[in-house]
């Protein structure tokens, strides 16, 4: 089922506060976000960030977007939070019509979204899930 997401949100990186129990990284595809938690049960994302540790995935020039999920064991029947980037504060604000529900996997996938608006970040964090997990928000560029 395609999801439709409209996002008209500024471009900013942000990056977790110290002391946090999720790393956020860039995959070896260009659009690529990977979230690595220790836990099963992560915090919004925050902060002012830097360019080389971005949160979330940037989706400017993209057409859309899947979500891989691959945790340490079976995965509690939780769900994987959706934040989109205010442009206007800087915050991160829950998206609940974005949310993905796991299943009593070690591995997942959700895919189907769709961008509008050209610009913006998304970023995903569990709740729930009673294991370490590794969240793969993977973009696809526009006209490939």
């Amino acid at each position: 089922m395609k999801r439709l997401l409209s996002v008209a949100l500024a471009l900013l990186s942000l990056s977790l506060p110290a002391g946090a129990t999720e790393t956020w990284s860039r995959g070896a595809r260009r659009y690529t976000a990977i979230n690595t938690c220790t836990t099963g049960t992560e915090s919004a994302p925050s902060g002012l960030g830097l360019p080389t540790a971005p949160v979330g995935l940037e989706l400017t020039g993209l057409e859309g977007f899947n979500v891989y999920v691959e945790a340490g064991g079976t995965m509690s029947t939780g769900t994987f939070q959706a934040y989109l980037l205010n442009p206007a504060t800087g915050n991160w604000l829950r998206a609940p019509a974005l949310d993905l529900t796991a299943q009593a996997l070690t591995a997942q996938a959700f895919s189907g979204f769709s961008v509008f608006g050209g610009t913006g970040r998304i970023a995903y964090v569990p709740n729930g899930i009673g294991q370490a997990v590794t969240i793969y928000i993977v973009g696809m560029p526009r006209g490939q």
